[in-house]
């Protein structure tokens, strides 16, 4: 992934959740840089029902996380 800031998306039986529906799209941001590009292991479940909490594994080197409730 190139280095830079990037929105993470929603999206749910084939369509994106817009924008407006997220709590706040300022945290809804990833920053990658080289000291700092995130490694998805593993993301469980797979699929769920909206409110489904999701629990992704991996590498990530970040200051702070943000939990995002859409």
């Amino acid at each position: 992934m190139a280095k830079g800031e990037y929105l993470i998306r929603v999206l749910v039986n084939g369509s994106l959740i817009p924008y407006y529906q997220y709590v706040s799209v300022n945290i809804a941001k990833i920053s990658v840089g080289n000291s700092n590009t995130p490694q998805i292991k593993s993301i469980w479940p797979t699929s769920g029902l909206p409110g489904t909490f999701v629990t992704i594994n991996g590498d990530f080197k970040v200051d702070f996380v943000y939990i995002l409730y859409i």
